[in-house]
């Protein structure tokens, strides 16, 4: 009877400790489970931990940046913060450009200076070499009528070449830094004048596109002056500039009207009416010349 009882038991006590195991390794299976995951939320949780330290030193890294930058500008002053309408700070000039500029500026002056020899040299060595010509009382155009000795070298010499460099000058101008509107429009006013004096050394006196070309260089360039020495004078840091620019800007007006009432007149409304061309022609062209020289000067330095 109990060999019996022993071996029924047997296969219950076999199962008993099979169903024990299986339930052993499932406790374990799932432990390790649960192991690695907390392993994982604990990396996880450090990592973030990790990625929010390192965000936060960026942070104070970029803002004692940003301080030391304005902490900088404020110690230099507002000269060295660059104009954001002149020169924005993404937007700065390669080399090349710079120094294309820097090359225009430097052929301001010169330009100017050489129109202004050239037309004043012409005007007096054709005067002087032409007979019975009285300087003081007879028009510049007279030594340009054709059978004079002297008319190449006052309509090539005193006009057409002087009239082209003006044109010029007013180009490279064209290109100076933070030039008014005003300013702009003497620029303009200067190179349809200098055009304008092309055209009267082209077609020689006393035809009426002579005469017409001839107001016109003169009543441009008293305009130009007019607009454009205020802004000189401000740029260049002297009201005389401003003071002689419309003073020569003012000759050259009473010039023009007085030729404009002899043409009228039929005649000469003063016996000086060469002197005072030349006077007021002069002024003009030595005007531009300094001007020109002394921003070219400036800004090539600068």
């Amino acid at each position: 009877m109990s060999n019996e009882s022993n071996a029924n038991l047997n296969p219950l006590a076999e199962f008993i400790s099979y169903a024990r195991d299986s339930e052993r390794r499932c406790f374990s299976i799932r432990g390790s489970r649960g192991r690695r995951a907390s392993d994982d939320a604990r990396d996880a949780r450090h990592g973030r931990c990790h990625f929010v330290g390192v965000s936060m030193i960026a942070e104070e890294q970029r803002l004692d940046a940003s301080g030391a930058a304005q902490t900088r500008r404020a110690h230099a002053g507002p000269s060295s913060i660059p104009d954001e309408k002149s020169a924005p700070y993404a937007e700065v000039p390669e080399d090349g450009v710079r120094g294309w500029r820097r090359l225009r500026r430097s052929f301001l002056g010169p330009c100017a200076v050489a129109a202004a020899a050239l037309h004043v040299g012409s005007v007096v060595l054709a005067g002087m070499l032409t007979r019975d010509y009285d300087p003081g009382a007879r028009a510049i155009s007279e030594l340009g009528m054709i059978g004079q000795p002297s008319r190449t070298l006052v309509s090539f010499g005193g006009m057409m070449l002087p009239g082209a460099l003006i044109v010029l000058t007013a180009a490279l101008a064209w290109g100076l830094p933070e030039l008014s509107r005003a300013a702009r429009t003497g620029l303009a006013a200067l190179g349809a004048a200098g055009a304008s004096l092309v055209v009267a050394g082209l077609v020689p006196f006393p035809s009426p596109i002579h005469l017409a070309a001839a107001l016109a260089a003169g009543s441009g360039c008293a305009m130009a002056l007019a607009a454009f020495s205020p802004w000189a004078a401000r740029r260049l840091g002297s009201s005389a500039w401003k003071t002689s620019g419309l003073a020569c800007a003012c000759l050259l007006a009473v010039d023009v009207v007085a030729w404009v009432l002899a043409e009228g007149l039929a005649r000469p409304p003063h016996g000086a009416m060469g002197l005072e061309q030349r006077a007021a022609s002069f002024a003009g062209f030595a005007w531009w010349a300094l001007c020109a020289r002394a921003l070219g000067r400036r800004h090539r330095a600068g």
